[in-house]
């Protein structure tokens, strides 16, 4: 039998599915947040970093997701011609 694995699955926890703080911050509400990090061996510095950092990576999502629609956007209206020199070219363009 493997070490720390049961065969029930009835007497031991679901693991752990990710590691870094993504999956810190998905099982905080099962553990403390200084032993999902020893067990993920991330820094609790690092898992405090990210969630701070939350509001800036949806910002970036944001942000992101307008670009694209803007791409598509000049894509359509040059019936599909313009590519990787003309978009670019169009944004800058454009402000």
């Amino acid at each position: 039998m493997l070490s720390g694995h049961c065969w029930s699955r009835s007497c031991c926890p679901p693991p752990i599915p990710t590691r870094g703080p993504t999956g810190c911050h998905a099982e905080k509400a099962n553990y403390t947040i200084v032993l999902l990090c020893e067990v993920l061996k991330t820094a609790r510095s690092t898992y405090y970093t990210w969630v701070a950092g939350a509001e800036a990576r949806e910002a970036r999502r944001r942000a992101d997701t307008a670009l694209a629609h803007e791409i598509t956007v000049i894509h359509i209206a040059s019936r599909r011609n313009y590519g990787v020199p003309r978009v670019p070219a169009e944004l800058r363009r454009q402000g």
